[in-house]
């Protein structure tokens, strides 16, 4: 279902600029250029995409960390308070920050090339932090064709999106963060000991 916005609210998503989605490392998982008159949002690997969720300012709104960090991507917080005072007074710069993940391209590409072909997801977490080093779900929602912002591109993002609702795999229910597993076998632990 297509959203129902406000059109100054999608006007100034479409002509303001968003942070970037970077990776551990530095690589540009997502990011936006201007266009003509709009910022269109970019997406760069496709083993990395899908941890973003994606961007659809005309159609379909944000989702992933596109939706939870979307404050911080496009200046309207993610700041101390005496940074949000100063730029709302012209003192300070109050711009798109960047996000930078945890994410470690790698290990994200193996984790997606283990997936290929199946229904599931992936997830590494470093023990000794707490960092997610990969996050992947099968399938995944390529966001590239979603990012429309022009009226050239609307019929294509919404045969995009008829397709993903379409699809019996249910690949906009993105299992790494979303889905809902039982424990499995992790009870084993506790008969065992008690036997």
């Amino acid at each position: 279902q297509e959203v129902v916005a406000n059109p100054r609210t999608t006007s100034n998503d479409l002509t303001s600029p968003r942070g970037a989605i970077l990776a551990a490392d530095g690589t540009r998982i997502a990011w936006s250029e201007r266009t003509g008159s709009v910022y269109t949002r970019f997406y760069g690997d496709a083993a990395l995409t899908p941890v973003t969720g994606f961007y659809s300012p005309l159609l379909y709104g944000k989702s992933g960390l596109e939706a939870t960090w979307d404050d911080a991507l496009t200046g309207k917080g993610g700041r101390s308070l005496v940074d949000q005072i100063a730029g709302g007074l012209g003192l300070g710069d109050t711009g798109p920050l960047d996000l930078t993940l945890t994410i470690q391209p790698a290990l994200q590409r193996q984790a997606a090339q283990l997936l290929e072909g199946s229904i599931g997801a992936a997830i590494v977490v470093d023990p000794a932090t707490g960092a997610v080093l990969a996050l992947a779900s099968s399938p995944a929602v390529d966001p590239i064709p979603l990012a429309a912002v022009n009226q050239n591109q609307l019929a294509a993002a919404r045969n995009a999106w008829a397709a993903l609702l379409d699809d019996p795999r249910r690949p906009l229910v993105r299992r790494a963060t979303e889905g809902l597993y039982p424990p499995g076998s992790t009870f084993k632990i506790v008969t065992a000991s008690a036997g």
